[in-house]
């Protein structure tokens, strides 16, 4: 070795050296990113299911659900109540609102009109003046209206619901804007460990906020929810946008190895990021198997997001508490596996185990076909609630593997414009926000029992392995050439005049 130079003769941990140093700090700005992108999901997603668990406790459910006879479908499918070793001298914890099945229904699916429709927006507002206010000013619109949600529920019905589609507005512009920043911050070798980080906010706000909102509503009343997760929301705004910047480039602190650890070699910029080809995005099938596959996983992750505590109530007759706990269960187990499968995703691809393309369709297979499996085996579970609940952790928890298969292939493909790959494919997604209640409420309504259940689960398992087909056959790892965006002209060149002797007479350098 002379002069510094690396031979295929320096010693291996001397090159592994010298590469963690050419990374910068061992927690470095994009760290500092990633961590405040995690804790804003965190808020965002605790913001979304804490109403799944608050409206057990908001319904009036003797006015709702007077005791009636059996329904002759019923029969022996419906699980034995247990017996209850509290005074029954007490009266009923009944909330105050009496929202029928399909009323509650239309709440919880009021937030994906507002959700779906920013998606778009919000992810080209990111690609073209950057992310950080977008993402911010998101999320505080979201905790804002989170904490007037009990307000406007004492209000009336429709003004409730017109406060959980601005929050669905608010939330919607997210994940297209995160995943726009993300394209510009995650090196491309530690993409899956740090949009994995990033995105596992969601799952840890879940894991938090399912428990967390089962004890506040038990113990200081459902209000109390709201004004929490929105009030955290409020105070982590601030941090992100006094400590987040858009771009590496723009950042005051950043370490000269770290910026160039991220970006690679200095590029020639454009004043603006043209828009994007609609007619090459819409016509690859690249982007359709992303599309059909976030579709089906949106299916199955909202079918439980959204309907689990209502089963765990309903069918298996846990209490409120008991509820909230074990409805968290499997996103703790998705919150693992996520992030153990991202670094594990990233390695092979940095060892040149398996290529990005293979490597998304290994993951993504595993994320599918897994909660496929586990859910056709929920009929055998029967009213077992320790089989239900174990079942139940694999198939989320096996499903957090998604985010290192079609969760980040919309970056692996076009990085230019993930954001709006992004908003294309959650726009898609999120109708299933609305799509399963109402599912969920048509097959199950008159009929609280398994069988009708298992229908659910049924349906769900199937659009798990249609979409990992779809998936599998079409996806790619590659860069698109409508990722490709010309560089602009040399500042030379635009502003030279026009001359025929110019072209006539070339200019020949003397010797």
């Amino acid at each position: 070795m002379e002069g510094g130079d690396e031979t295929e003769s320096t010693p291996l941990l001397a090159r592994q050296r010298r590469e963690v140093h050419d990374r910068g700090p061992w927690f470095g700005v994009r760290h500092l990113f990633c961590l405040l992108g995690f804790l804003g999901f965190a808020n965002v997603y605790a913001m979304r299911v804490n109403l799944t668990v608050a409206i057990v406790a908001m319904i009036n459910n003797t006015a709702v659900d007077p005791p009636a006879p059996p329904h002759p479908d019923n029969g022996s499918n419906v699980c034995p109540t247990p017996p209850n070793p509290t005074n029954h001298t007490l009266p009923p914890s009944d909330g105050p609102f009496a929202w029928t099945t399909s009323q509650q229904g239309v709440i919880l699916g009021a937030f994906f009109w507002g959700y779906v429709i920013s998606q778009l927006p919000g992810g080209r507002m990111a690609e073209a003046s950057g992310g950080k206010y977008v993402f911010g000013i998101g999320i505080l619109i979201t905790a804002i209206f989170s904490i007037v949600t009990p307000l406007a529920a004492r209000a009336g019905f429709y003004l409730l619901i017109l406060v959980r589609f601005i929050e669905g507005l608010g939330e919607g512009v997210t994940y297209p804007t995160m995943h726009a920043m993300l394209a510009k911050w995650a090196p491309d070798m530690e993409r899956t460990k740090l949009s994995t980080l990033v995105y596992s906010g969601s799952t840890f706000g879940t894991i938090v906020s399912l428990p967390l909102s089962g004890l506040l509503c038990d113990a200081v009343g459902w209000e109390s929810v709201f004004y929490i997760f929105g009030s955290l929301g409020v105070v982590w705004f601030f941090f992100w946008v006094g400590l987040v910047h858009n771009t590496p480039s723009e950042h005051p602190t950043i370490t000269a190895a770290e910026r160039r650890h991220i970006e690679g070699e200095p590029k020639p910029t454009r004043a603006a990021m043209p828009a994007p080809p609609w007619g090459k995005i819409f016509s690859s099938v690249r982007v359709w198997a992303i599309i059909v596959a976030h579709v089906s996983q949106n299916y199955g992750f909202y079918t439980l997001l959204n309907e689990l505590p209502t089963y765990m109530k309903q069918i298996l007759h846990f209490n409120i508490k008991e509820d909230a706990a074990l409805s968290a269960v499997p996103y703790l187990a998705a919150y693992v596996i996520s992030i153990a499968g991202s670094i594990v995703a990233d390695h092979v691809r940095e060892r040149r185990i398996l290529s990005t393309t293979i490597a998304r369709k290994v993951f993504n297979s595993i994320a599918f076909f897994g909660p496929a499996a586990t859910l056709l085996l929920l009929p055998y579970a029967g009213c077992d609630k320790t089989t239900v609940v174990t079942l139940l952790s694999l198939t989320v928890g096996l499903n957090g593997l998604n985010s290192s298969g079609v969760g980040v292939n919309h970056i692996d493909i076009a990085p230019n414009y993930a954001g709006t790959l992004m908003g294309i494919s959650n726009m898609a997604s999120n109708t299933m926000g609305f799509i399963t209640p109402w599912i969920v409420s048509v097959v199950t309504e008159g009929h609280e029992d398994l069988d009708h259940w298992q229908i659910i689960f049924v349906i769900a398992a199937i659009t798990y392995i249609v979409g990992n087909v779809v998936f599998l056959a079409f996806a790619t790892g590659e860069i698109q050439d409508f990722n490709d965006i010309p560089p602009p002209p040399p500042p030379e060149v635009a502003n030279a005049p026009v001359n025929a002797d110019d072209e006539a007479e070339p200019h020949v350098l003397d010797a």
